[in-house]
């Protein structure tokens, strides 16, 4: 479900950079203002990268990037109403916003779900699947504008793919309670008065101590301070 979101948003992403500069001037904007509109794009996503991410540690993240990939998709979907150019500024507002949000996201959600044992695995694996539809997407809307000879139909294209991922994600079940996101262990100590949301199913319990340590992967990562791996 999530390497089929991404690869969504991706393809949708590439082909509103493919059509962004073209597509504005067709429409009557100046080739100076789509270019400085193409500039301003990447710059303002610093601030959506910088919010989003801040908010991520507070609020659910699905729906923290939902709001993104919505924030991409009305912006999209404004490139597709016939204005002139008089709504090139707001689009680029809001597509950045939501374009900068789902970095930082991606990468907490991809903690929260599998945790740290296999992380370099899983990255490798989703930005294979980002390549492809990156890939993919300047390549399909180019053969729909060849198709239909104007790019509002592209645009109205990659605005529904972006929304439809925002659905998706809404889909995408909460990550498990009491698993540690880098390979921790989750404990409870009446010694510390520290209590977890709960231990794995596979925890250890340490006779003559007052310790419980749960250990969410097979393989138990480095004990925390002050406490053993195992009892011997």
């Amino acid at each position: 479900m999530a390497l089929l979101i991404l690869s969504v948003v991706f393809m949708a992403v590439a082909q509103a950079n493919a059509l962004m500069v073209p597509g504005v001037i067709k429409s009557g904007v100046t080739p100076e203002q789509a270019t400085a509109a193409a500039t301003a794009i990447p710059v303002l996503s610093l601030s959506g990268r910088l919010c989003i991410g801040l908010l991520g540690d507070t609020f659910d993240k699905r729906y923290l990037l939902a709001a993104s990939f919505g924030m991409q998709a009305v912006g999209l979907a404004l490139l597709a109403v016939p204005s002139n150019g008089a709504l090139l500024w707001p689009f680029v507002l809001l597509f950045s916003a939501g374009y900068g949000g789902p970095i930082p996201l991606r990468t907490g959600i991809q903690a929260e779900h599998f945790g740290g044992a296999a992380l370099g695995t899983i990255q490798g694996m989703v930005l294979f699947i980002i390549s492809i539809g990156t890939l993919l997407g300047p390549i399909v809307v180019g053969w729909l504008v060849d198709q239909t000879g104007e790019y509002y139909s592209g645009f109205l294209l990659a605005a529904a793919m972006v929304g439809l991922a925002a659905v998706l994600v809404l889909l995408v079940p909460r990550a498990r309670r009491g698993a540690s996101a880098w390979g921790r262990p989750r404990c409870t100590s009446a010694r510390s008065g520290y209590r977890s949301a709960g231990c794995a199913p596979n925890s250890v319990a340490c006779a003559g101590s007052n310790v419980t340590c749960g250990w969410p992967f097979k393989a138990p990562a480095r004990a925390m301070p002050g406490m053993r791996r195992s009892c011997t």
